[in-house]
């Protein structure tokens, strides 16, 4: 359990220990805490109270943080101290450490918990709820590696470094909402593709977004997952990429200028879709069997325009597939 404080805690011995003693009796344990454990000293030696809390007799810990254990006289000072090592062991508490998704079952209000395995995830302990908080996990940063292009997408104006943390990557729309998007082919087995994701629209282009796009070599059909204008939206595109139908539409509340966090999964069954604010809880927003109206063999990452435009541009913050 966690040491234990009270204020103004103050007694006297009511009989004399000598230097290898375990146990002591006070006159008056009201002020100090009634459970263990928690530090006194007694002249200018340290002990810990290890049982015995809420009683006149404690078990105690001699000798404490270097101090050296020896014999205190009956009617000695003794008070409830704050030290060192408390301080130490508070701030250890304040943080901990655990597996992803696996956070302790007690709560301590005031923790702060964070990711051992990644490390950028943290939540703060309310006391009854873990709150996930800034900074959050963002998937690792990688090098543009998206080498097929579609949609009248050259390379040209295409930094190669854009896919680094912090690169942006501009779009010609060419007067056009449909998607422009870099594609590779898509990972054997069952995956999970997650990407942090931020409009950069300094020409105001509300309307434009950025999402995953999902790609029929054979046929040239695809299927987009994107924000865009405010909504998240899965729609089906022809090879001529042309509107053909969509699957899912909802109103999300956050600024294009937000990171946001996308996901596709393949999980052997069907494709999942999910969204999260924070990097930490994902919604599912829809689920759809694997061969509806693509059987898709390329992945990869979409710039959405509008026809009111001629630029588009999205910042990738880190992408990761697991």
């Amino acid at each position: 359990m966690s040491e234990q404080y009270t204020n103004l805690a103050r007694t006297n011995l009511s009989a004399g220990i000598d230097d290898n003693d375990l146990t002591i009796t006070v006159l008056d344990e009201t002020l100090f805490p009634t459970t263990a454990t928690y530090r006194i000293v007694i002249d200018r030696e340290i002990m810990i109270v290890t049982a015995g809390a809420g009683t006149d007799t404690w078990t105690v810990t001699r000798g404490a943080e270097g101090t050296t254990a020896v014999a205190h006289s009956s009617g000695a000072p003794v008070v409830l101290v704050l030290t060192v090592q408390s301080l130490l062991n508070i701030r250890e508490e304040a943080t901990e450490l655990f597996a992803f998704a696996s956070p302790p079952s007690n709560h301590i209000k005031g923790r702060r918990l964070i990711s051992t395995n990644r490390p950028s995830v943290q939540w703060h302990d309310d006391g009854t709820d873990y709150i996930p908080v800034l900074p959050v996990y963002t998937p690792a940063a990688q090098a543009f590696d998206f080498t097929s292009t579609s949609n009248n997408l050259g390379t040209s104006g295409v930094n190669t470094d854009a896919w680094l943390f912090g690169g942006v990557l501009h779009v010609n729309t060419y007067a056009s909402a449909n998607p422009k998007f870099w594609k590779k082919n898509k990972p054997g087995g069952n995956y999970k593709y997650t990407l942090c994701l931020r409009m950069d629209t300094a020409s105001g282009d509300a309307d434009a977004g950025t999402g995953i796009v999902l790609y029929e070599s054979g046929s040239g059909k695809y299927r987009a997952y994107y924000y865009n204008g405010g909504n998240l939206k899965v729609n089906n595109f022809n090879a001529d990429h042309t509107f053909n139908s969509n699957n899912f539409n909802t109103v999300v509340t956050f600024q294009p200028s937000q990171p946001f966090y996308i996901q596709f999964e393949d999980n052997g069954s069907n494709f999942i879709y999910r969204y999260s604010l924070n990097g930490t809880a994902f919604t599912t927003i829809q689920t759809l069997a694997r061969t509806t109206f693509i059987t898709p063999d390329q992945i990869g990452f979409c710039v959405v325009g509008s026809a009111s435009y001629t630029v588009a541009a999205a910042q990738c913050l880190g992408r990761e597939i697991v």
